[in-house]
């Protein structure tokens, strides 16, 4: 969680796709023994610090529309994001 939040564009996407890498897939039996807390607690973190990353490329970014909808994407399949109503 105390990692720097990175500021280039390079380092947002590098960053994002590292974050979305270290996220394991954990179904809801192994939720309740002690690597599936681990894991799921390792998740959460990854998850947490993706999110505030695209807050920033969502600042950041502005006029780099194409490369926003690309990381959007991403998060949406690792279903760090939800899909917009």
């Amino acid at each position: 969680m105390n990692f720097p939040v990175p500021n280039s564009r390079e380092e947002i996407i590098e960053f994002i796709t590292l974050a979305v890498s270290r996220i394991r897939k954990v179904n809801l039996l192994d939720k309740i023994d002690e690597e599936g807390k681990y894991v799921s607690k390792w998740n959460s973190i990854w998850k947490r610090k993706a999110e505030q990353v695209f807050i920033k490329a969502k600042l950041s970014m502005k006029d780099d529309s194409e490369t926003l909808k690309s990381i959007e994407q991403i998060l949406l399949e690792a279903q760090v994001i939800k899909a917009k109503k």
